[in-house]
């Protein structure tokens, strides 16, 4: 099966994209911060439990699981127009 994107930069959108072994292991001074975020989340919500994540293969159905929840993501946000997202 082939998919392909229109990749439009929309800066209302933006996220920030990080290597994924680098933000799993949160290493470097560079994440300090995001490290520093999780342990207020701790201490702050402590009812709430951390899991164990695994890197996954990417396959048909992940890719179209992660496609729903993008769309729902979308759907989530007040200034965003879930038309954005289009999946050919």
């Amino acid at each position: 099966m082939s998919f392909y994107f229109d990749v439009i930069e929309d800066r209302n959108c933006a996220n920030y994209i990080y290597k994924t072994d680098k933000l799993a292991n949160l290493a470097g001074r560079d994440l300090h911060g995001k490290r520093n975020l999780i342990s207020q989340f701790i201490k702050n919500y402590p009812e709430y439990e951390t899991f164990e994540t695994e890197k996954i293969k990417m396959d048909c159905e992940n890719f179209r699981s992660c496609v729903e929840l993008a769309k729902r993501w979308l759907n989530n946000k007040e200034d965003v127009d879930a038309t954005m997202l289009q999946v050919k």
